[in-house]
């Protein structure tokens, strides 16, 4: 059946008196009484009388009104002593509620209680079509041999056919003997069928997931939505794994301003093929189930005068959960998870913030390990004063201020005099050892007020000097000593200049496109002119400090302690950079707007104290570091070289993209890594290089996307084969060139706006998983909000 439905109702003759039935009265009146819903009204028709059975009969152009309804047809008769109406004809129906269109209609004008015969309903984007309607209510409605649909397209791109299909408009409609429709082709039968008749957020079950992972068998996934509110909602979700066992996950997100808002997310499965894991089988788990969880919370709240609460929770019950259920977790590859609880004040000229981290190490074979060997910041408390200029001087000061609690579950520091193996439970001698040990927990305070006064030399030379003072206190639970302090100067003068040139001035047209070329030279020196360290095992012996730069990188005999802000460096340090931008200047409307679309930049340090140093090899030339990044709308790059000079190689990482017009890309990404360690060489053997490729293709029906990771070589060290979600010790590692990861998800967007399928394949060492999602949309929205079907893993 094919329906249209008009908005616009026929204009009256000018010959046309309304007629109002009231009773077993039949009187002519001029003016239009107020409609009620004991008094039907006759707006229109061509013909009209009245029978002896007192019935009137109204024939052409049909108009009739009762209550806050209206009936248009071709011949309608109104039956006084029955209180019906039956029309029969090309009927529009019209209600509150919904519009309505058939062959023939009978209704009580009363109770406004009937049947449609050959009808069709419409409410919102919901159509709803039965070869017998029961109008039951204001608000129900039965259909018998019915279809239901939420799209525009003719015929519908889906529906829902049913034996008895019970409607409540603004609600739901519950369907029996449901028949999933593709284009009138039948798809699959489901028994009973739920789904929302309007379109706002409304509770009600999603279109099942279905897919397949080699590890984890058939899985198939139920969600319900519940619309608790306007500003909050619940997603409960039902996964049925074939050889894991049943998966139950519960989120719920809220808003509570219109940048105040939260989600939690909780999952649990008693696992069935987790003890099959090598790790727990020789930790005596083998064949048993294992109860596995995660939880996650993120929260940000924004609260008077200008505080800002933030919340962000990740664990789970165990180290292999992350990559196991990807899906619950976006960032499943971290070394470790940070838990975080903040509270921070920003002013114009401040920053204040209470923080706590609290980290999850993932880096452990066992996937049972606790976690008594992680240090926590707990809490760490921060004041800054931004730049801000002394009275009418020259001079700017500002002032960072830093207490930091370091904590943690095991033992306060790490002994390393004892043998032993955490994997194994091995017991620790458990004696702090002042020469080996190191210290991982204590409380340390730090203070840097700084002052600065820039100031240029003519139009051509910028230099900015500044001196800086700063005091770190230490206290710490165990060692004879547990304060020390550490005092120093820092003095930073870097002085640039800059070269210029515009392309295009010659350009009569004053909002005509031009370009500005920018080459920076800059050179920055850094100096520690003066150090008092009281003498400590925590700062280790003097000569052992890190060489100079503040980022460099750590290794396995690096003596850190707490982190980078124990170290002394950039001691004596002389910094070279050369910066090149190339600008665009264009207008939209009369407005001017400057991008940078090209930069390119060299940089390298030379460090003197690390000349000067006796007894260490001398290396006091920093890696030059290379970056180029240009985009250009239609082609995107960006590329960091790292060039070590005593090593004679070079850390890479590019990004090439392609940008179609339409959205379309390709992209390849490129990354080459060895690794440094200061007096060693680099081993060629011993890099890893990795080619990774990323398409899309957006097409008016249908998005197509897929990666690649090629591993061009791979050390035998680094990621070992695993097989069956097991380390295979026994297999014998090779270098030889082989796609790492592997995958791709196509999704089909058919017109209507109203549904959308994704299937999608992905290839891991560890898994190979197939999955099959699809959304149903109810309010004519684009069904581009379909989650990616990887989630459903």
């Amino acid at each position: 059946m094919i329906s249209v439905f008009a908005n616009a109702e026929p204009a009256a003759k000018s010959s046309d008196v309304p007629i109002s039935v009231k009773a077993n009265t039949l009187t002519k009146t001029e003016e239009v009484p107020a409609a009620r819903s004991d008094r039907i009204i006759v707006k229109n028709a061509d013909t009209m009388k009245r029978t002896k059975d007192n019935v009137i009969q109204l024939k052409g152009n049909v108009h009739i009104i009762f209550g806050e309804n209206s009936i248009m047809c071709d011949e309608a008769y109104i039956r006084q002593t029955t209180e019906e109406v039956e029309a029969i004809g090309d009927i529009y129906f019209s209600s509150p509620s919904a519009i309505v269109s058939g062959d023939r209609l009978i209704m009580n004008y009363k109770t406004q209680i009937g049947t449609i015969f050959n009808g069709v309903i419409k409410m919102d984007q919901v159509v709803l079509e039965g070869d017998i309607i029961n109008k039951k209510g204001d608000r129900e409605y039965e259909a018998i041999s019915a279809e239901y649909s939420a799209c525009t397209t003719c015929p519908p791109a889906w529906s829902f056919s049913g034996s008895k299909i019970n409607a409540t408009t603004g609600g739901y409609a519950h369907i029996r003997n449901s028949v999933l429709k593709i284009v009138k082709v039948p798809i699959f039968w489901l028994p009973y069928l739920i789904v929302p008749l309007n379109s706002k957020r409304q509770s009600g079950f999603l279109f099942p997931g279905f897919g397949y992972s080699k590890v984890s068998g058939f899985l198939l996934s139920e969600q319900f939505f519940w619309a608790i509110s306007d500003s909050t909602d619940a997603t409960i979700t039902g996964r049925f794994y074939q050889r894991r066992g049943y998966k139950a996950n519960f989120n719920y997100r809220y808003v509570l301003a219109e940048q105040s808002r939260g989600e939690a997310d909780v999952g649990y499965i008693s696992d069935r093929i987790f003890s099959n894991d090598d790790v727990m089988t020789r930790n005596g788990y083998a064949g048993k189930k294992i109860d596995r969880w995660h939880l996650k919370y993120f929260h940000t709240y924004v609260l008077p005068h200008d505080f800002i609460q933030k919340v962000d929770l990740k664990t789970a019950s165990d180290l292999r959960y992350a990559r196991d259920f990807k899906g619950d977790f976006s960032g499943w590859g971290d070394a470790a998870f940070d838990n975080r609880v903040s509270l921070t004040k920003n002013t114009e000229n401040m920053h204040t913030s209470v923080d706590t981290s609290i980290y999850v190490n993932q880096l452990k074979e066992n996937p049972i390990s606790d976690n008594s060997d992680a240090v926590h910041r707990f809490p760490e408390i921060r004041h800054s004063l931004l730049p801000v200029q002394i009275g009418n001087s020259p001079f700017v000061f500002n002032m960072d201020t830093k207490y930091n609690n370091f904590a943690r579950d095991g033992y306060t520091f790490d002994d390393r005099t004892a043998s032993f193996d955490i994997e194994k439970n091995v017991d620790r001698i458990g004696v702090y050892n002042s020469e080996s040990d190191l210290i991982r927990t204590g409380q340390r305070l730090d203070l840097t007020p700084r002052i600065s006064a820039p100031l240029a030399l003519g139009r051509y030379i910028d230099i900015i000097p500044s001196l800086s003072y700063r005091e770190t206190d230490y206290q710490f639970a165990l060692g004879e000593k547990k304060k020390v302090e550490r005092r120093l100067f820092r003095t930073d003068v870097s002085a640039r200049t800059r070269f210029s040139r515009i392309f295009g001035e010659d350009n009569p047209e004053p909002k005509a496109i031009r370009y500005r070329h920018e080459i920076v030279p800059e050179i920055t020196h850094t100096s520690i002119p003066w150090v008092h360290r009281q003498t400590h095992p925590f700062f280790g012996p003097t000569d052992e400090d890190a060489f100079y730069a503040s980022n460099t990188a750590l290794t396995d005999s690096d003596n850190l302690q707490f982190d980078y802000y124990d170290r002394l460096y950039e001691r004596n340090l002389f910094t070279f950079s050369l910066s090149n931008y190339l600008i665009r200047k264009n207008w939209s409307d009369n407005t001017a707007q400057y991008n940078q679309i090209a930069l390119f930049r060299l940089a390298q340090s030379y460090d003197y104290y690390e000349s000067i140093k006796r007894g260490h090899p001398n290396q006091p030339w920093s890696d030059i570091t290379g970056l180029l990044d240009v985009r250009l709308g239609f082609f995107e790059t960006n590329t960091l070289v790292h060039y070590y000079p005593y090593h004679n190689v070079a850390n890479t990482a590019a990004r090439i993209k392609f940008i179609h017009p339409r959205e379309h890309f390709i992209q390849f990404d490129f990354t080459q890594t060895f690794p440094i360690e200061k007096g060693k060489q680099a081993l060629s053997e011993n890099r890893s290089e990795d080619l990774v490729t990323s398409l899309g293709f957006v097409m008016p029906y249908a998005t197509v996307a897929g990666h690649t990771t090629y591993t061009l070589y791979r050390d035998r060290h680094q990621n070992p084969p695993i097989l069956g979600g097991n380390l295979d010790h026994n297999a014998t590692y090779t270098r030889v060139p082989r796609f790492h990861n592997y995958g791709f998800s196509v999704t089909l967007k058919p017109p209507g706006n109203c549904w959308g399928i994704t299937y999608a394949q992905e290839h891991t060492d560890t898994d190979i998983n197939y999955t099959f999602n699809a959304i149903f949309l109810f309010d004519g929205k684009n069904a581009t909000s379909i989650s990616p079907a990887k989630d459903l893993l």
